[in-house]
């Protein structure tokens, strides 16, 4: 691969990405060939991103663009189609995880989209995917304005169409009704960004942006407007609503393309335009997103803990993951606003390598569980159990992504997560008072956090694939075929490489010293990589010394702590007798899957301690003549979903009121009327024209 640069190697990607479409819509006839030509395209592409990304981080340390296509100068003689595409290390950092997701996932969709064949238009899906992850690569790279809301806005609209797959399902098509409402209000607030952006700059150009140009207000409406649409697109609370609900909904390949990188590019875009074009000027930014990500995680994690279906688990964990990533961003902004770049070093860092992290050990979940609902077509963890040993190979997978999410060493979730702890420690005991009180708080919910995902997934885990099966359909699952069982591995070995070697990451990267200069030492990372700061402002004190991670000698105290414990096993247990005795059964005979714990037991003393958050209602039916002694008993428990109750549904209420009275006021079916509307938008319009150029 050397033999090429890093730009023909990205044009040879996307240029793959396209045939992949045009290729499945062109074999149509025969969906079988177009499925296995489209996703072996796919999976050149990914390649090719990935030689791309590694050449440029390994080769490139300074920002660069990338050559322009032949056609470029055509179509950048057109007004607002600029093409450029530009490479530095956060967009590379995220190419090369868009990369590695899509060659497992298109892996994965081999057999796992092949029963669909010649039941449903898999060609024209097949290049919807291909088109998705092509608009997502120019998210990432777009070095114009213009170039980038476009893809932004094809990337929100093909995704939509790969949601609603399965479109006679009631439920999926208001879950993609409502991811697409959620979709199209984010992109409006971006658009309204970018035209006050122009409006005080003439430029659609990133490289143009100075944000000096802004007047405060601007700048203040600014801010918001790309807070709210990237939060939107990340899922953070209270803009959360359509997330869990189009990720279940979606196929599982789509799923962890959605949730594993399709969310990182809020976390793009929120560092490219708040940090790198518009400096981190107001410390209040950092701490608005700050705020956000603490009440996501807090949020996600709980409604996270408290699911039954295996996927809505999996969507609540990104919002909680997503309000992680978020409150590393806000600690940045915060700390490079206040002079302080070590901690915006760090916290950035944390930051992104949470996210490249998450894209890895989410999507193998995602993938996970698209394969137990492939074997069982079921995703209610009440209705599973015993997967491991009708699917071992694909249950130690979902292991290690488990153990990866719930940040254990040695996987990089723990790595990602420490190198936040430390994050918040250091801008805890560098800034002023009430920030150090916010970063406790923060610190605080980091552990609440960490410690609730460990349980929801000790649950996902534990009521999913050990004990008895509780359906036929779990007892007699098949294990996953070979390709999907790969996938999985590849995202779960990354996971476990970026645990093992975070300090390898960091210097790939380059992102530890955009915000530092030579000076004091920081912390260590492993592999004789450190984050350095030489303070340059008062508003923050230099930050202490912090606690280095060394991954090596962790994995060796761990190996040696499992190696000791099944030596003292076999040395003091091996000399007692064993003697086998059935289980207490109460009297009922031989045991079965109902007296395992459920689902809903395992997190039910959760759900009653916070009952304030959930609103739990519980509802007991009983079947049969006699009332002391029932045929059956059906004992449910729901919860209401606090943000749409008293947020959204008397939003939504408000617009229909709204919309009735002008209906009515503007609907009056007087043709004199309408041309009376259009002759009043045209002299407004025109005086405006007026005005602004006089201005």
């Amino acid at each position: 691969m050397g033999f090429l640069g890093y730009g023909p190697w990205f044009w040879i990607s996307l240029s793959l990405y396209a045939a992949a479409a045009v290729l499945a819509l062109a074999l149509s006839a025969r969906p079988r060939a177009a499925h296995l030509a489209a996703q072996v395209l796919s999976m050149a592409g990914a390649a090719a991103g990935v030689a791309s990304s590694l050449l440029f981080l390994l080769r490139a340390p300074s920002p660069s663009s990338l050559p322009e296509p032949p056609l470029a100068a055509l179509v950048g003689t057109v007004p607002l189609l600029g093409l450029t595409v530009v490479l530095d290390s956060l967009s590379a950092v995220f190419l090369l995880a868009l990369s590695v997701l899509v060659l497992a996932v298109s892996l994965f969709s081999v057999p796992y989209l092949a029963p669909y064949a010649g039941k449903r238009n898999l060609p024209v899906f097949d290049a919807l995917a291909a088109l998705f992850v092509l608009a997502m690569a120019l998210v990432f790279t777009a070095g114009h304005l213009v170039l980038f809301l476009v893809a932004w806005e094809a990337m929100a609209f093909l995704s939509y169409f790969l949601v609603v797959f399965e479109s006679e399902k009631e439920d999926t098509v208001a879950a993609g009704t409502l991811y697409l409402v959620m979709a199209i209000l984010g992109g409006a607030l971006l658009l309204a960004a970018i035209l006050l952006v122009f409006s005080a700059t003439g430029s659609f150009s990133m490289r143009d942006f100075d944000a000096a140009h802004l007047p405060p207000a601007t700048r203040t409406a600014v801010v918001l407007l790309l807070v709210a649409a990237f939060g939107v697109k990340a899922g953070v609370v209270p803009l959360h609503v359509w997330l869990p609900r189009a990720h279940p909904a979606a196929p599982g390949n789509v799923s962890a393309l959605m949730s594993g990188i399709m969310l990182k590019t809020a976390v793009y875009g929120l560092l490219r335009f708040l940090l790198h074009m518009m400096g981190a000027q107001e410390a209040w930014w950092g701490i608005l997103v700050l705020a956000l990500g603490l009440l996501s995680a807090v949020v996600g994690v709980a409604h996270a803990f408290v699911e039954n279906d295996l996927k809505r688990l999996l969507a609540y964990s990104s919002i909680e993951n997503m309000g992680l990533i978020w409150t590393g961003i806000g600690l940045g902004l915060t700390a490079s606003a206040l002079g302080s770049p070590a901690v915006a070093a760090l916290a950035v860092f944390a930051a992104v390598f949470h996210a490249f992290n998450h894209a890895f050990f989410k999507g193998g979940l995602f993938l996970g569980a698209g394969a137990v609902h492939h074997a069982t077509h079921m995703r209610d963890l009440g209705s599973l159990g015993g997967l491991v040993r009708t699917m071992p190979g694909l249950s130690v997978l979902f292991l290690g992504g488990s153990l990866a999410i719930s940040a254990l060493p040695p996987f990089g979730g723990f790595a990602s997560e420490w190198t936040t702890l430390q994050a918040l420690v250091a801008g805890a005991l560098a800034g002023p008072p009430a920030l150090s009180v916010l970063l406790a708080v923060a610190v605080a919910v980091l552990a609440l956090s960490g410690a609730l995902a460990a349980a929801a997934y000790l649950k996902a885990f534990g009521v999913g694939f050990l004990g008895k099966p509780r359906t036929p359909a779990a007892a007699h699952a098949t294990e996953a075929p070979l390709a999907m069982r790969l996938a999985i591995g590849l995202l779960v070995a990354a996971s476990l490489a970026l645990g093992l070697a975070p300090g390898v990451f960091a210097r790939l990267s380059g992102l530890g010293t955009d915000f530092s200069a030579r000076g004091a030492l920081g912390l260590q990372l492993g592999w004789d990589v450190y984050f350095e700061y030489s303070p340059t402002h008062e508003g923050m004190a230099p930050p202490p010394p912090l606690a280095g991670l060394d991954p090596l000698p962790v994995l060796a105290a761990l190996a040696a702590v499992a190696l000791a414990a099944v030596l003292a096993v076999r040395v003091i247990g091996g000399k007692r007798p064993v003697r086998r005795y059935s289980t207490w059964d109460c009297g009922y005979g031989e045991p079965d899957a109902r007296m395992q714990f459920s689902a809903s037991g395992f997190s039910k003393a959760f759900l009653i301690v916070f009952r304030f958050l959930f609103r739990p209602t519980r509802e007991l039916k009983a079947e049969g003549e006699h009332v002391y002694h029932p045929e059956s008993l059906a004992y449910t428990t729901t919860h209401e979903p606090l943000v749409e109750k008293y947020l959204y549904d008397p939003l939504v209420a408000f617009v229909h009121r709204l919309s009735d009275r002008a209906r009515q006021a503007v609907q009056t079916g007087s043709l004199r009327g309408y041309l009376a509307y259009v002759l009043g938008a045209l002299v407004a319009g025109l005086l405006y024209f007026l005005l602004a150029k006089g201005g």
